[in-house]
């Protein structure tokens, strides 16, 4: 099935289930009143749906790499900041292994499609021009 909307891809879908994990453990409890902690990893599990999606909106092979290579990065600052949530006492070793989880899924949904898009026929851009 071709994807017609950033929504029905598997990845954003993912990562939008980790990005909803991510608010709720920093919702309550002290990842909730470190802002500058809870701002940093909300930031970047949005990275992470906002960049897919982004990165789909350009229909160019070589862009929708370009944008999944940033989420990429940001997906692995969200699994830093677990990691960091985990030693400060401010995540649950249960919450923590969620994120971790839904991380990974989002890694192996994001590497195929990463390897698609650099190896494929690219369409074109779509132009305007000579209509």
């Amino acid at each position: 099935m071709i994807a017609k909307r950033f929504k029905e891809l598997q990845v954003w879908q993912l990562a939008d289930q980790l990005r909803a994990h991510v608010y709720t453990i920093t919702s309550t409890g002290p990842a909730a009143t470190d802002f500058r902690f809870k701002s940093q990893i909300r930031e970047a599990a949005d990275s992470v749906c906002d960049n897919t999606a982004e990165g789909f909106g350009r229909y160019y092979h070589p862009e929708f790499a370009r944008f999944l290579t940033i989420a990429r990065g940001s997906l692995d600052e969200v699994k830093s900041k677990l990691g960091a949530g985990l030693e400060r006492g401010y995540f649950t070793r249960s919450a923590h292994d969620i994120g971790q989880r839904w991380a990974r899924r989002t890694h192996g949904a994001m590497m195929p499609l990463l390897r698609y898009l650099r190896t494929s026929d690219a369409p074109k851009p779509f132009s305007n021009q000579g209509q």
